[in-house]
């Protein structure tokens, strides 16, 4: 049975004890906690240029370029995506969902205009505009020769609702205008057509008919959902499916661009936690060893008054165990106060040319884009639990180890030695 009275009195009678272990614990702690959180953000943080277009991946295709920029014709290097591989793609383990586009440039005597066609309906990429218009109606799947346009393309122009652009020698009827910032820098267009008008002009484009074979049921965009943990097979999937020019995109990608200090820290935070858990193990073994040996003649006493030996393991492991608790609680705390304050940290993903393509002869066309956020900070239950749990083990195990030890000593050793 554990005394509670001796052992708050050497708890507190031996504060800077005390307050050295619960310290040591609470930093390894508080770094264990600390790496795992930033590490989960950058990966969050990773997703978000998709997490605008309601993505897990995009997909691309590399082809040949256009010998002149005239009239309607696929960016550059962006080939058609055909039926047979899309569908082979939906297929692949782990895709939930996957949504089609075509993007165009078009390159009219009267001005450059980018434009994308979708699928009205589609729950990711441009179908996400439904929710951001400003005037007018959004499109209807099925509704031919009517269009959206982006509000600054709009505003610049001064295009209404009712109003007409042409696109291709075709007239489309201004249904909307809606706010494209609303889903990020991926793909923005101008102009936003249904996915069978776009494929229809496409088809026709002789531009186009120069450089790719176009079907009228092919895309060159593709937003995929997909289960997170098999965003990395599908990527291979994919690449074995379209060949060397498919063009993946996914939160591994947008990591890659930002260099090797955010690879590292996420793929070794497994590593740093191991590092501080033994840290802290090594700690509190170092330090109780220390404070026992300090006690021997208080170890003597005890068992000479009729302590028995399980009584004396039992005493200092639950001295060792309140410390090394406190100290867990601590290194949460120190955890939950630095992760908040990383909070404000803000970091610039650059978006790759080929998502959000333009014509490089245009003023900013070569300029790098970015996507700027604060770190997404989120600490999980998960990991305060087993934080606390792996203290409360390290603590049981080390003071065990050293608590046995000198619980064995003869008491008329120890108090002739004093």
């Amino acid at each position: 049975m554990i005394h509670w009275g001796y052992l708050f009195s050497e708890l507190t009678h031996r504060w800077r004890r005390t307050w050295v272990n619960v310290s040591l614990v609470g930093l390894s702690v508080g770094a264990l906690i600390i790496v795992n959180v930033v590490a989960a953000s950058f990966q969050e943080a990773f997703r978000s240029p998709l997490k605008d277009v309601g993505a897990d991946l995009t997909v691309q295709l590399s082809g040949d370029v256009p010998e002149k920029m005239v009239g309607l014709v696929l960016p550059c290097s962006v080939a058609p995506i055909h039926r047979k591989d899309m569908e082979e793609i939906g297929r692949l383990k782990g895709v939930q969902s996957m949504s089609e586009a075509l993007l165009m440039w078009d390159f009219d005597p009267k001005g450059f205009k980018v434009v994308l066609g979708f699928d009205p309906e589609a729950d990711s990429g441009p179908g996400l505009l439904k929710n951001a218009v400003l005037s007018g109606t959004f499109l209807k799947k099925g509704e031919a020769r009517s269009a959206l346009v982006d509000s600054s393309f709009s505003s610049s122009l001064g295009i209404r609702t009712g109003d007409s652009v042409v696109i291709q020698g075709a007239e489309f009827s201004v249904a909307g205008v809606v706010d494209g910032s609303r889903i990020g820098k991926i793909a923005p267009a101008q102009v936003y057509l249904t996915l069978a008008d776009a494929r229809k002009i496409a088809a026709d484009a002789p531009a186009i008919k120069a450089v790719h074979t176009f079907n009228h049921t092919d895309s060159n965009l593709l937003f995929i959902s997909a289960d997170r943990d098999k965003t990395t097979s599908i990527d291979q999937g994919i690449k074995k499916i379209l060949g060397a020019k498919a063009s993946v995109s996914s939160p591994d990608s947008f990591r890659e661009m930002l260099g090797s200090l955010f690879s590292l820290t996420d793929r070794f935070a497994w590593m740093v936690s191991a590092i501080a858990l033994i840290v802290a193990f090594l700690l509190v073994g170092r330090t109780a060893a220390a404070n026992v040996r300090e006690r021997k003649a208080e170890i003597g006493t005890m068992k000479a008054v009729g302590w028995r030996t399980k009584e004396v393991v039992r005493q200092l492991e639950a001295e060792s165990v309140i410390q090394v608790f406190l100290g867990g609680v601590l290194g949460i705390l120190i955890g939950v106060v630095a992760s908040e304050m990383l909070a404000f940290v803000k970091i610039s993903i650059p978006i790759p040319w080929e998502m959000s393509p333009r014509p490089h002869f245009l003023p900013g066309g070569g300029d790098q884009l970015y996507r700027a956020t604060y770190l997404p900070i989120s600490i999980s239950p998960v990991l305060v639990a087993a934080s606390l749990g792996a203290c409360l083990l390290i603590g049981i195990v080390g003071a065990w180890v050293v608590a046995r030890k000198t619980a064995n000593l003869k008491p008329a050793e120890v108090l002739d030695h004093e």
